[in-house]
């Protein structure tokens, strides 16, 4: 981020409410100026004359929540024109992405760089909790720095909050009743490919309404769809994408999971895992839904790869299991995937699980028994290091 702030006039920091955005910024740049969008009559001062609000502004300001006022990004434009010498003045703050990146994509072409804050992964927090409470309490830092705050009270009033202040305004869902179920749906299809008309019928809703609010969530950061990998073997390949949740804890409270205890006696402690799973190779490997970088895959005869990571000519099969061994069982998909894939002899894939140690279950292909608190450790050196600009 300071690398950023250093090559671009502009660095915008999206992800959900209360992952840190706002406070991660004021530490990093602690001479900073702040503004806060958040308030109506912020908005109606800004908006009284956009190009004298912003040109007061001569050191480095923080901008926060500038979702609730997405044109000022036009005016942003023109002051940024007017001292393209500068670097890193204007720090801005997003909760809900897709409105705005399409006004930063209009208007900060090649002034701003884009990058996503998430909840704290394991590999930050793993010498402060277990992997089966990280898999039931999540990364949201206020749960973090507060050990003694009951997850369920968190999670019950960020839920109803959400609910009350991004769906409203995104989706103009008047009658939030049908909208709670949704989510409840999702969740309980997470790590599963998604069926809309299923989904549709569940809920009492038409397809067409699951997918508009299903582009809400993506928008506030609450989910991610994972999209299918396909290349042109001869195979076909189903086009669903898979549900994945952006925190663990979260989904573990919209699925009734309280304690570890929970989990280890709930038939969904795989589906938990593996979108886990998911959330550490997100913040390791790069942003799903910019980068594109985490596939899944699956073939119309049944055989599936969790996650498929491209990695110049070749990708790195991934297979998520909550068992503490994993056997030559579990990787027998990835066997199959990698010789319908064609890739290098010499490529290594993973079984994610809860093993202590890492250890071989297949020798050729290479297949690994991966830790889950190795993740990071194992891909990180594959993102990259900087955010890209936007085009």
């Amino acid at each position: 981020m300071i690398e950023s702030s250093e090559k671009f006039p502009a660095v915008l920091l999206t992800g959900a409410r209360q992952t840190g955005k706002t406070s991660l910024l004021r530490h990093t740049f602690s001479d900073s100026e702040y503004f806060s969008f958040e308030l109506p009559s912020n908005r109606a001062r800004v908006m009284e004359n956009p190009l004298e609000f912003l040109r007061q502004y001569r050191g480095r300001v923080i901008f926060d929540e500038v979702q609730n006022l997405p044109e000022i990004t036009r005016f942003l434009k023109v002051v940024i024109d007017e001292r393209r010498d500068l670097r890193g003045q204007f720090l801005l703050t997003g909760s809900e992405k897709f409105q705005l990146m399409q006004g930063v994509s209009e208007s900060l072409a090649g002034r701003i760089a884009v990058m996503d804050l998430e909840t704290l992964g394991f590999f930050e927090i793993s010498e402060l909790t277990s992997l089966e409470e990280y898999l039931v309490r999540g990364g949201f830092p206020e749960l973090q720095a507060n050990p003694d705050v009951p997850a369920d009270t968190f999670f019950s009033s960020y839920f109803a909050t959400y609910l009350e202040r991004d769906v409203r305004r995104l989706g103009r869902i008047t009658n939030l009743v049908p909208f709670e179920s949704l989510v409840l749906a999702l969740a309980h299809r997470s790590s599963q490919f998604l069926n809309y008309a299923d989904v549709a019928r569940d809920v009492g809703v038409s397809p067409t309404t699951v997918s508009d609010w299903i582009k809400i969530l993506e928008a506030s950061n609450q989910l991610s769809l994972v999209p299918q990998f396909f290349l042109s073997f001869g195979k076909r390949l189903a086009k669903a994408p898979k549900i994945m949740f952006r925190d663990p804890g979260m989904l573990a409270f919209l699925l009734g999971l309280r304690h570890s205890a929970d989990l280890f006696s709930s038939g969904l402690r795989g589906q938990v895992f593996e979108n886990a799973v998911f959330n550490e190779l997100l913040r390791a490997v790069g942003d799903v839904t910019v980068a594109g970088r985490i596939y899944c895959w699956r073939e119309s005869n049944g055989v599936e790869v969790d996650f498929v990571i491209p990695d110049g000519d070749g990708a790195t099969l991934v297979e998520a299991k909550f068992a503490e061994e994993p056997t030559a069982k579990d990787a027998a998909n990835i066997v199959k995937v990698h010789e319908t894939m064609r890739l290098p002899a010499d490529a290594v894939h993973y079984v994610v699980c809860r093993s202590d140690v890492r250890f071989a279950i297949w020798k050729e292909p290479t297949v690994v028994a991966l830790p889950f608190g190795e993740i990071a450790a194992t891909f990180r050196s594959r993102r990259a290091v900087e955010p890209r600009p936007v085009n």
